[in-house]
């Protein structure tokens, strides 16, 4: 994507999932401070169930990204 997009910011979600609940969790989160300014576009390389995915998008919404798209490898 970045070669894509050379002048992108880079956000970075760390999530795993818990194998008692199989629901994901954020155990990092690193973004610009102004998602809400900006078109974000969430890169998965993988999908399965989507909880992931789902999850990556909730936290990016709760710290103010509004226009979102989402790409999986």
């Amino acid at each position: 994507m970045m070669d894509l997009v050379p002048t992108a910011r880079v956000a970075h979600i760390g999530l795993y999932r818990d194998p008692d609940t199989l629901s994901a969790v954020e155990y990092y989160f690193k973004a610009p401070d102004d998602l809400s300014e900006r078109t974000v576009i969430a890169v998965d390389p993988m999908l399965a169930t989507a909880n992931s995915a789902v999850a990556a998008v909730t936290q990016l919404k709760s710290r103010g990204a509004k226009d979102i798209r989402y790409v999986c490898l």
